[in-house]
């Protein structure tokens, strides 16, 4: 990998999401997916001289070389950096263990830091590392009181820091921080170390001096730091994208000597993790993170993470050296480079918690473009990733939304856009919610849940799970039919677009909805003719209308438009057979004559294009060199779009910037890169009973 826009560090939900937005570690400060600071800080202290190998120079503490880095690396589960200079060499990982396979592991929001030094230069020199965290992570406002303390659990001890007034789910919206629970720092227990919290000079300065950190706590440049204290002691204001270089004040702060380091690899582990306390309100009841039916305590979390640390890193390592092969062996380095950037990000634009009689709800965030929570048109998208790697938590996306629309509160005969605004999931906020239509999506989301039940049907061969079901899911695929396969004028996913009657694409959702349902009524044995018949109907009379030349036009009234046909794909997967196969042979051969410099925009109206469509695209001819012409425009994106913000999935073909200025970013759709691996019959069986 040559670089990413952004670099994943620990990413586990929207709100427990640290990234770098530069390819040194040492080029800025690290910060939430907002782009708002969120400081993880380290030091190593070579024969007495300090350098930094992560966070920037700042006027909170003295300015510090830093050591040379020589690389990045990013898998799905990890980020490796590696450095030399004075002799040494120090590999960084960030490991998160985000292993769909295995819910309870992957929903543990603990990332493992380790520090890896040796010398290079024949002689033994004294090295000692430093590593710090934010108090400001557990904060939406940088000047909230905070409070900190410790907690022991055996040999496992954890530091940790909250908001003193805790607005337990007060926070809502979407460029937002939480405002409850507790951020924890840990030392490896099978290693001595020196621990404290204080301000962010003194402690920096005291280590960088001395080697290791005082021995109290409330550490200050004078004075002891009182408590409660602001998370922040700096100037300026914290609103979003104003001084960007500002530094927190209260930190958790590590320290490690490693005595004299020859060349045989010296290593020592550190743990950040986060305890929500509660994760998400669901119909007004509360429910707690998933990790509590496993462990009651963070603590207890913390030292099961512990106990399992090697096992845990050495299944990660094992999967990122599998999952690589096998991207690479389906879509070469480029599509190889863009699923390890997604992987982690798509994951963690969710929450997954039980419901009080242990259903699974994972519930998905659409960041950077309202806050939404649960957004049927995120899940759809993102559908490959779990259709790939887990089911179970693709069933967990859907089942919200077919118990809320079959409830007295929905009150359309069409499916629902979302269940809420994160992290509370009390009923749809977009458009005019359970009020109006005007801003609704009937033929969008109607169409999405008929195709994603269909697919985890085949996928699992686990219909059965759909039969309670069934009445809603036909109400909606009713709902099509009377409709008929031209939509009026109404919204569809890509809303930035505005409304828009006669959509071609999105008369393709609503035949592939009812071809899906007519395919998902036969595994139930139930009755769904009159969805295949008029699912054929709507094909015939699709293919009839007027075209301009072999592909199809953006809407069916509109003579010179055009538009990527992404949801043709689901043809093919799910074995329909509705359009034949030159429908997808003519519009790649338009794709080809319309690609800019980083892809193919996503129709005639504006030069901006959909990362996750343009994948879905890229694969509707099943050929490998459209495959690869479209992955090759991608990977020129990744390494030259100039803004450096975690994957984004809305960019300008021309320029690769975001589009319209804002673009989206750090959204869970970045799971839709996975189709390829999903269409590939081996690869779908591989992984899908790999758990």
């Amino acid at each position: 990998m040559t670089r990413a826009p952004a670099y994943p560090l620990v990413v586990h939900d929207p709100f427990f999401s640290i990234w770098s937005p530069t390819d040194a570690l040492t080029e800025a400060w690290t910060t939430h997916w907002t782009g708002r600071p969120q400081v993880l800080s380290a030091l190593i202290r070579v024969d007495g001289k300090a350098y930094r190998v992560m966070g920037s120079d700042t006027r909170m503490a003295e300015p510090r070389p830093a050591l040379p880095q020589t690389g990045v690396e990013v898998t799905p589960t990890r980020t490796i950096y590696r450095f030399a200079g004075a002799g040494i060499t120090l590999t960084l990982t960030f490991t998160t263990p985000a292993l769909p396979g295995d819910i309870d592991l992957m929903v543990r929001p603990l990332t493992y830091l380790t520090f890896e030094v040796a010398a290079t230069d024949g002689a033994a020199h004294a090295v000692a590392l430093y590593l710090d965290a934010s108090a400001t992570i557990t904060t939406d406002r940088t000047e909230a009181p905070v409070i900190w303390g410790r907690h022991q659990h055996g040999a496992v001890r954890s530091l940790w820091t909250g908001a003193a007034d805790q607005d337990v789910l007060g926070r809502t919206g979407d460029h937002c921080f939480t405002d409850w629970g507790y951020l924890h720092l840990s030392p490896d227990p099978d290693a001595p170390s020196t621990s404290a919290i204080g301000e962010a000079r003194a402690l920096r300065d005291h280590f960088a001096a001395d080697g290791c950190l005082p021995d109290r706590d409330g550490v200050g440049p004078e004075a002891p730091v009182p408590m409660p204290t602001p998370a922040s002691g700096g100037e300026g204001q914290s609103i979003h994208g104003q001084n960007a270089n500002r530094q927190p004040m209260v930190m958790l702060a590590l320290s490690r000597d490693l005595g004299e380091v020859a060349e045989a690899p010296t290593v020592w582990h550190a743990a950040l993790a986060y305890d929500h306390v509660w994760q998400i309100e669901y119909h007004h009841r509360r429910l707690r993170p998933l990790w509590h039916r496993k462990d009651s305590t963070a603590i207890a979390m913390i030292a099961r993470g512990w106990a399992e640390r090697a096992a845990v890193m050495a299944r990660c390592a094992a999967f990122d050296a599998d999952l690589t092969r096998d991207m690479t062996e389906v879509g070469g380095a480029p599509f190889a480079r863009l699923g390890s950037l997604a992987f982690r990000q798509c994951l963690g634009g969710h929450g997954l918690v039980a419901d009080r009689d242990g259903t699974l709800l994972h519930f998905s965030k659409e960041n950077s473009s309202n806050g939404c929570l649960g957004t049927v048109d995120l899940t759809y998208p993102g559908a490959p990733f779990f259709l790939l790697f887990n089911p179970d938590l693709l069933m967990a996306q859907m089942s919200f939304i077919l118990d809320y629309a079959a409830s007295p509160k929905w009150p359309f005969a069409f499916a629902p856009h979302d269940i809420g605004r994160y992290p509370i999931a009390n009923g749809q906020v977009y458009g005019g919610g359970e009020t109006g239509e005007a801003d609704q999506m009937p033929f969008e989301e109607c169409g999405n849940m008929l195709i994603l039940a269909a697919a985890y049907a085949q996928v699992t061969d686990g219909a059965e799970a759909l039969r309670g079901d069934w009445p809603v899911l036909a109400g909606w695929a009713d709902y099509l039919v009377e409709q008929g396969h031209d939509p009026g004028e109404q919204l569809c996913t890509d809303d930035f677009d505005g409304h828009m009657a006669h959509n071609v694409n999105l008369s393709l959702k609503a035949i592939l909805g009812l071809g899906a349902a007519a395919a998902l009524a036969d595994r139930l044995g139930e009755d769904g003719a009159r969805f295949g018949a008029a699912a054929k109907a709507g094909a015939e009379a699709w293919l009839a209308a007027e075209t301009d030349g072999a592909h199809r036009r953006q809407t069916f009234d509109r003579p010179g438009s055009w538009s990527l046909k992404y949801n043709l794909v689901w043809d093919r997967f799910l074995g329909l057979d509705l359009f034949p196969p030159e429908v997808a042979d003519g519009e790649m051969e338009k794709y080809h004559a319309e690609m800019g410099p980083y892809g193919v925009p996503l129709s005639s109206v504006a030069g901006h294009t959909k990362l996750d469509w343009l994948v879905w695209a890229a694969t509707l001819t099943g050929k490998r060199a459209d495959l690869d012409a479209i992955l090759a425009r991608i990977d020129a994106w990744l390494d030259e779009t100039p803004d450096r913000v975690p994957l984004s999935d809305w960019y300008e073909v021309a320029t690769g910037g975001q589009a319209r200025g804002r673009g989206f970013l750090a959204r869970p759709v970045v799971g839709g890169v996975f189709m390829p691996m999903m269409l590939n019959n081996k690869m779908l069986e591989k992984w899908r009973t790999a758990r």
